[in-house]
């Protein structure tokens, strides 16, 4: 980290290739846990390590602390071997690697590594275990029992096995962290290395010496508890999941070649223990093999096979997509002037890899030099011929190829993903438990609220205040209690107090959110409970909604139970309309008996109804014993109407605009608003002159009581109808010997004309260069590049020049598609209205959707089409695009070819060199 940064927070870490797995045990109170790290998988004749954590979950002193490894007796007898120990005392007979730890404060952590060698040539699965003994004061003397078993499969293959370094200390992450305080989570990933692998090459002569150049991050995710608030994730993205779990990713091939550094930023209200979870996926990395002996090749060529290391780990897709080989060329005196240089690879195929032309004398580079390779090419297997050679275009003479190093890069399409997970302890006065009993009762009842506290610190916590708050289940606030003072806690001493609320009559049924608040000192913490409020609910049904006088019809009694446990005894003790004259009669069993959770039973009656017209009251009473035995008894009143037949009509729309010989659709809608059921039809009619086309059935047969029913009508208006005129539609609707009418009005205007105007917000568009161009940080410099967001405007007028009202007209539609020089299209969609008459859209433009060429531009062509109630037109324009070609040029230092250095940058504030910012990437100027 650099020097003089503050961290309240570090977690150090490390993606490896490999598939490592973290086995471990559940975090449970008073005794320590263990976290072992490990490859997965490995190879014939890997050496590896293997990384035990131990961090003591007491609330007291872990002393005298053994550490005990048991190495699988198997792995010995095949072959394999403990190349190291760590600082502990191994056993040959036992197996077992022993450590003495010493002494670990409560949650302190430390760790030791040993170094295993895998079977010569024995494949299987291994399993190991460890466990631990140590002196507790709260416990006397403890020993362990193993944690989780963890198994290792050694494979028959090429394999790169990397060096597990999390760099955790007792020095390295902070214990402690005091809640609802903000911390700095700095998250260091730093490139892959290679356990120094050697190896003889398939031409059965060459020594190999393998590194890791670099490997691409296709994403790196942070999983926090839901405890966890963020305040800042960086230049990361926050999402949730369905868990409520806090998720942070840094999305997009992040090219890690040097230490990349990922800040967030976060506080916790709650006191304990909390995992977070990091993910690192990755589709690609790039190997270096140093040849040793140097390859050289002339006329005739020579051939060399080479293995190309492919990860175990690496998608079922994965191919070479990248070979660079570093070459020197050395022509001696004499002989033809110009000589070619080249490298190919060959494997039923032949692909040149480089080739270079050198006149006169002397030598040339040597030099990076490679080609680019497609999944189509098929440079998918491990085994290949590099042909190093050279021959004369002038003829005589002799000049050498040598190859030194070859750097390959594997690319496959699906992530495959590494996980880590560490912990982290809030240390303080922690609200273990927030409880109601009962927890389940109905609004208007009373609850008793305990709220137990437990000092999670070393040290005492002195005096304590602690309230409560209860929240509605929309969340706003219901009550706030007064404060309680509980005297000082020692170290993990537990003490409890607690309040009696009762519910207003009026609460909403729902989860009430309990909150209880420990303040100590300077700090607070909180913690969590509910109450329900939860009642018989009853569901009052009638058919028909409304009844004709003297005619007959059911009320449907639903009772719901939304209690966690049985209701019994339920029984509708009285059902009554007033103002009096229904006949009311039990169809089903007033008596619902027991009601499970979440079920409901019904009770129906026929009702008749009085001569009388108007509206009625129905009450309904409803007793039965809740799940604690108390008697209940809810009353629940509806409405019912009696009324004679009747109907409403409408249409829409209720003024049309519409052009002479335009055709729009107009729907009638009829609602049967009184009693009874309802037979009719529906007709539209127009002025002369007119078409009206009926596109549905216009007849309705039992159109119940508030039911509707809708008839569509296709409306032409003539050719001759006169501009600025209103003209008069009239639907009628006869039923059960009734009629009833309605009219709408359409206003004639002139058919549109108009025109269409495209902008972009600019004439040209530069696109950046890739990231490690300038050995940038990957927050400035994504690998991708940057994207760039182009603006269009269009502005629609009519033939005058007067910006077309959006509200003359029904159906305006403006869209758009942009195409690249190929031509593609890449974007398309609905512009959105600004103001009147103005549209816009922003479409981003990126490498990968411009397809340009380094150095190159090309014009990019946008195309829009604007309809008004079904009048089209399209219109045409056309901005620029540049491809910057830097990268050609300015390299990375470490590179070969041109090594521009600072000051000789694109982008730099001054010639001189100043700071390179991406302001003066993008200027055109």
């Amino acid at each position: 980290m650099p020097s003089g940064r503050a961290i309240v927070l570090t977690f150090i870490f490390v993606f490896l290739i490999p598939s490592f797995t973290l086995a471990q045990e559940s975090l449970t109170a008073e005794k320590l846990y263990i976290i072992r790290e490990m490859p997965s998988d490995t190879a014939f004749n890997v050496t590896f390590k293997v990384r035990l954590i131990v961090y003591n979950k007491n609330s007291s002193n872990a002393t005298n602390i053994t550490l005990q490894e048991h190495i699988n007796a198997s792995w010995i007898n095949d072959g394999g071997e403990v190349v190291s120990y760590g600082g502990g005392s191994y056993d040959s007979n036992a197996k077992t690697i022993t450590w003495s730890i010493g002494n670990l404060t409560p949650y302190e952590f430390t760790f030791v590594e040993y170094e295993l060698k895998a079977p010569q040539n024995k494949t299987g699965n291994y399993t190991f275990y460890s466990n631990a003994s140590y002196y507790s004061p709260s416990l006397i003397s403890v020993s362990e029992g193993p944690p989780q078993n963890f198994t290792i499969e050694v494979v028959n293959g090429s394999h790169l096995n990397f060096d597990l370094d999390l760099n955790i200390s007792k020095q390295g992450i902070q214990k402690e962290v005091p809640p609802n305080k903000e911390s700095d989570f700095s998250l260091i990933v730093t490139p892959l290395t290679i356990n120094n692998l050697t190896y003889t090459d398939a031409d059965g002569s060459t020594t190999v010496k393998s590194t890791l150049n670099e490997t691409k991050l296709a994403k790196l995710k942070v999983i926090l508890p839901k405890e966890f608030n963020i305040t800042n994730t960086g230049s990361g993205s926050l999402t949730t999941d369905s868990s409520e779990r806090k998720i942070i990713t840094w999305d997009g091939n992040l090219v890690i070649s040097n230490e990349a550094y990922f800040n967030f930023t976060s506080y916790v209200e709650e006191v304990g223990d909390y995992f977070i979870e990091i993910n690192g996926s990755h589709k690609s990395v790039t190997y270096v093999d140093d040849l040793e002996p140097d390859w050289s090749g002339s006329d005739p060529p020579s051939t060399y096979a080479h293995y190309f290391r492919k990860p175990l780990n690496a998608g079922s897709d994965a191919y070479i997509s990248r070979i660079d080989v570093y070459v020197y060329y050395n022509k001696p005196s004499g002989g033809g002037s110009e000589w070619k240089g080249y490298v190919n690879i060959s494997n039923g195929f032949n692909y040149e890899i480089c080739s270079h032309t050198i006149s006169g004398t002397g030598t040339y580079g040597p030099i990076w030099q490679g080609r680019s390779f497609t999944a189509a090419d098929g440079i998918n297997g491990t085994q290949y011929n590099i042909i190093v050679g050279a021959y004369s275009i002038s003829g005589g003479g002799s000049m050498t190829t040598t190859v030194y190093k070859i750097r390959y890069t594997w690319t496959w399409s699906e992530e495959t993903t590494e996980t880590k997970k560490l912990f982290v302890h809030v240390s303080g006065v922690k609200v273990k438990n927030v409880s109601a009993s009962p927890s389940e009762l109905e609004p208007g009842d009373s609850t008793n609220i305990d709220v137990t506290l437990k000092n999670l610190m070393n040290v005492s916590s002195g005096e304590i205040n602690v309230s409560i708050a209860i929240f509605y289940p929309n969340g706003t606030l219901l009550w706030n209690s007064n404060n309680h003072s509980l005297p000082s806690l020692s170290p993990s001493e537990e003490n409890y107090t607690n309040w009696s609320y009762t519910f207003p009559s009026s609460a909403p049924a729902g989860e009430y959110m309990i909150k209880a608040y420990a303040y100590w000192n300077d700090k607070y913490s909180v913690g969590y409970g509910s109450v329900e409020l939860v009642k018989a609910q009853i569901d009052l049904g009638l058919y028909p909604a409304i009844f004709l006088p003297t005619s007959s019809g059911n009320l449907t009694v639903t009772v719901t139970n939304l209690w966690s446990a049985n209701i019994t005894q339920v029984n509708i003790t009285n059902v009554s309309i007033v103002p009096s004259g229904w006949e009311i009669k039990n169809i089903t069993d007033a008596f619902l008996g027991n009601i499970t959770p979440n079920k409901n039973k019904s009770a129906i009656y026929n009702l008749t109804a009085p001569s009388t017209l108007g509206e009625y009251n129905i009450s309904i009473t409803l007793r039965y014993l809740d799940p604690n035995g108390n008697q209940r008894i809810k009353v629940e009143n509806t409405t019912v109407k009696v009324s004679g037949k009747d109907i409403s009509v409408t249409i829409s729309p209720s003024l049309a605009i519409m052009f002479p010989t335009q055709t729009k659709t107009i729907t009638v809608r009829v609602k049967n608003t009184g009693g009874g059921f309802l037979n009719g039809s529906v007709d539209l009619t127009g002025p002369a002159g007119w078409s009206i086309v009926n596109t549905s059935t216009k007849n309705f047969t039992e159109l119940a009581p508030l039911d509707e029913f809708n008839v569509y009508f296709d409306v032409t208006a003539s050719s001759s109808a006169e501009i600025g005129e209103i003209y008069y539609l009239n639907a009628t609707v006869i039923y059960d010997n009734n009629s009833k009418y309605k009219t709408s009005r359409v206003k004639i205007i002139e058919k549109p004309k108009f025109k269409i105007s495209i902008v972009t917000d600019r004439a040209v568009y530069l696109l950046d260069p890739y990231r490690w161009v300038y050995e940038a940080p990957d927050s400035l410099w994504p690998n991708s590049g940057h994207a760039i967001n182009v603006t269009i405007t269009v502005m629609v007028v009519d033939k005058y020049g007067h910006l077309i009202p959006n509200q003359l007209y029904e159906n305006i539609t403006v869209t758009y598609e942009v195409y690249n020089s190929t031509p593609a299209k890449f974007a398309s969609g609905n512009m959105s209205l600004m103001r009147r008459g103005f549209y816009s859209s922003i479409v981003e433009l990126n490498e990968s959707n411009a397809n340009l060429s380094q150095g190159t531009s090309a014009d990019f062509e946008v195309r829009v089409n604007v309809s008004i109630d079904s009048i089209s037109s399209n219109q045409s324009s056309s901005f620029r695009v540049g491809r910057w070609g830097c990268d050609d040029c300015h390299r990375p230092t470490s590179g070969g070819g041109h090594s521009g250095s600072w000051s000789e940058m694109v982008g730099s504030s001054t010639r001189s060199g100043g700071s390179v910012t991406y302001e003066n990437l993008i200027s055109a100027e």
